[in-house]
């Protein structure tokens, strides 16, 4: 007894330690590595929407298929967060760092229940500390979810697989996610029956009665959604499928589907490292061959691991869609446990304990340095509230009751503002419509002397106009900017 309450204690220390670690790698210069574009600029408005103009909504914003939305839930959960800090968006960095310690928790809880306390161990240490998963953590979107939806339904699959049909209806829960974290995921839903057929217990229909419950109930607001609005989503759906399909096709495609995946194929453990596909995709069938010749997982996990791989890239390949590098985010459930439990085969021989956990440290040094050497980002959250506060006290000593604001940048640069000129009380109207205007120039250089003032790399030419109160030209409607791109009321 006495000897299991230390080991229990022991755990319970590395465990502390791994958190600790991880929760220092996700707060790092929370507010100077906080990039804030077009997404954290468009969640804030949704969350702006919710609060403040009190619309309880039933998506999110568009996606990149027109028509298709994604789930409110993200959304929500940041409703609390912005309260705390008074609509503050850095609020968003406090979800994320949640999520993140949740994502590492539950990396040592499920990956210990199928292979031990010490795998589960090393596994979480490694989501912890490599700094591409870190800074996943850190990039705030909806897709905040996947890693943390994706270790969990894994952990549904491999007890399916061991014939626990119990979990059922927590796979019932999770498939209904998929809608409110990302539809990439989706095509794993196939796991589920093959998990099944692995396990060769009899299901009967009864059994998906409650997972069909809870998946609607997870859903609902898509079903409420689609019956308000004569079913959009799914005209949308269809009608996507005759749009003009992404130019890359045949071969090519598949190369860039493995140029794409191999990141959580296994390059997702350093930072800064950029290897070819083929140097990615090697190692992991390594793992997949070494643990299986020493028999380091089932035959049964195996399958459900191989298949997972299979089917996040077939999915791309098949799809007409432009695809991103995040849809295969989920694989990296699959490759950090496989590392995790190759290194706990020798960590267990003793003669070799000492040179796993050099190499633990070694990957600890290595991440803790590459993240000290990152400097705030020139054109984030930081430069961009600066930015804003000057303009707003500009405008408040010159009297405006109004600005316009123009961009000099390159296109699909000119974003990040809107939410924060409204959090400043800052009414802003089209360009062009007589208001003074703002110039905001990135990077600084391009426009040269005319810029007179600069927050990181975000250079700010002021109004050329002294005198402006007009402000039958601030309340004009066919003044008011443009809705943003993917906001739908």
């Amino acid at each position: 007894m006495r000897i299991k309450i230390k080991e229990n204690l022991g755990i319970f220390f590395f465990l502390f330690l791994i958190l600790s670690a991880g929760l220092y790698f996700r707060t790092y210069k929370l507010a100077g590595l906080y990039s804030f574009a077009h997404d954290n600029d468009l969640y804030s408005w949704i969350v702006k929407d919710i609060v403040v103009d009190g619309h309880l909504r039933l998506i999110g914003q568009e996606t990149s298929v027109d028509g298709i939305f994604i789930g409110p839930l993200f959304y929500y959960l940041l409703v609390p967060f912005f309260l705390f800090s008074k609509m503050d968006p850095l609020a968003a960095t406090y979800l994320a760092t949640i999520v993140g310690i949740l994502t590492i928790l539950s990396f040592y809880y499920v990956i210990s229940c199928f292979y031990g306390k010490s795998v589960g161990l090393i596994a979480s240490f490694l989501y912890a500390c490599a700094l591409p998963c870190v800074f996943f953590d850190r990039w705030i979107v909806p897709t905040e979810l996947t890693i943390l939806w994706s270790i969990w339904y894994l952990y549904t699959l491999l007890s399916l697989a061991g014939g626990k049909l119990r979990v059922l209806p927590l796979t019932g829960v999770l498939l209904g996610l998929v809608w409110h974290i990302h539809i990439a995921l989706a095509p794993l839903a196939i796991l589920l029956f093959l998990a099944i057929k692995l396990s060769r217990q009899k299901v009967v229909l009864k059994d998906f009665f409650l997972p069909f419950v809870l998946f609607i109930i997870v859903t609902l607001p898509f079903w409420l959604f689609e019956v308000r609005h004569n079913f959009s989503q799914f005209r949308g759906l269809y009608l996507s499928f005759y749009k003009t399909p992404d130019a890359a096709r045949g071969f090519y495609r598949l190369q860039k589907v493995f140029d794409q995946a191999s990141t959580f194929l296994m390059a997702n453990l350093f930072a800064n490292i950029k290897l070819s596909s083929f140097f990615n995709v090697l190692p992991l069938c390594f793992l997949f061959w070494y643990t299986s010749k020493k028999k380091l997982v089932s035959k049964k996990n195996l399958i459900i691991f191989s298949a997972w791989v299979i089917v996040a890239i077939l999915s791309q390949f098949l799809s007409l869609r432009p695809m991103s590098e995040y849809y295969f985010a989920n694989i990296t459930v699959i490759s950090l446990p496989l590392v995790a439990i190759f290194l706990n085969h020798f960590y267990s021989d003793y003669k070799e304990r000492a040179v796993v956990l050099s190499l633990l440290l070694i990957f600890f040094l290595f991440n803790f340095n590459q993240l000290h050497q990152k400097a705030d980002l020139p054109d984030g959250y930081l430069a961009k509230k600066q930015l804003v506060e000057y303009i707003s006290q500009d405008a408040v000593s010159k009297n405006y009751p109004c600005v316009s604001v123009n961009y000099i940048t390159r296109i699909g640069n000119s974003v990040g503002f809107r939410y924060l000129f409204w959090l400043k009380g800052i009414k802003v109207i089209q360009p062009g419509k007589g208001a003074p205007v703002y110039n905001i120039v990135m990077p600084a250089e391009t426009s040269g002397k005319e810029v007179k003032v600069t927050f990181g790399n975000i250079g700010l030419i002021l109004p050329k106009i002294t005198h402006f109160d007009n402000e039958n030209i601030c309340n004009d409607p066919q003044n008011e900017l443009q809705p943003l791109l993917g906001f739908v009321n």
